[in-house]
């Protein structure tokens, strides 16, 4: 897992930090997007949902 110390638990996120952040294609970055927003039922997804969805 790349860098995560640069952010804030309500700092919104897009499908370019999750790409990076996991280290994987762009495709699979807007599937988990997509997930965490249908799952939280969200716009607007955080850090904190990312960190919650993947339980890190």
């Amino acid at each position: 897992m790349a860098d995560t110390i640069n952010y804030q638990p309500l700092q919104r996120i897009t499908c370019k930090d999750i790409q990076n952040l996991l280290i994987v294609s762009q495709a699979t970055a807007q599937r988990y997007f997509a997930d965490i927003k249908n799952s939280y039922g969200i716009e607007v997804v955080t850090y904190k949902h990312f960190t919650t969805y993947f339980k890190i």
